[in-house]
């Protein structure tokens, strides 16, 4: 049973060539395994980056409010800041201004498209307001509001 390189090579009896490209492919053998692998512990440190940019977001919207440049000033009385968190981050209602939909971003984040079409349907006016009573008492047909709610442009 051959238990070396040199034996099996004398055993054998290969050209020098030959030798030297065997003993390259066994001493290359470590390295090439690890440039194979560097791919994948770049794909996964890249990974790592991304959570924690988004875990940074998190804790970004979670906080946003308590800003100094904050878009809308959650300690005046009367008014209401709502964290929704999705699709939008928050509602401001406020009884003289209005109301006020407020998406946080960081860094270089950008509205996805649900956001950005949301965004479109407010600044079209596409806004609607609907009671849903809760009472166990059957509604009429008039008053059930089902999937075409009447949209009245605002401004």
């Amino acid at each position: 049973m051959v238990t070396t390189l040199l034996e099996f090579v004398s055993a054998h009896r290969l050209e020098a060539g030959v030798c030297a490209a065997l003993i390259l492919i066994v001493a290359l053998k470590p390295l090439v395994w690890w440039l194979f692998s560097f791919d994948s512990r770049i794909a996964a440190l890249l990974h790592q980056k991304k959570s924690s940019e988004v875990r940074l977001g998190k804790i970004t919207e979670s906080l946003a409010p308590l800003l100094d440049d904050f878009p809308v000033d959650i300690h005046k009385p009367g008014t209401s800041t709502v964290f929704l968190g999705q699709p939008i981050d928050f509602i401001h209602f406020d009884p003289d201004e209005g109301v006020t939909f407020i998406e946080v971003k960081s860094g270089g984040a950008r509205l996805n498209d649900a956001q950005r079409r949301i965004k479109e349907l407010i600044e079209s006016g596409a806004v609607a307001w609907t009671t849903y009573r809760v009472d166990g008492e059957p509604k009429p047909a008039a008053e059930s509001p089902g999937p075409s709610i009447r949209r009245r442009r605002l401004g």
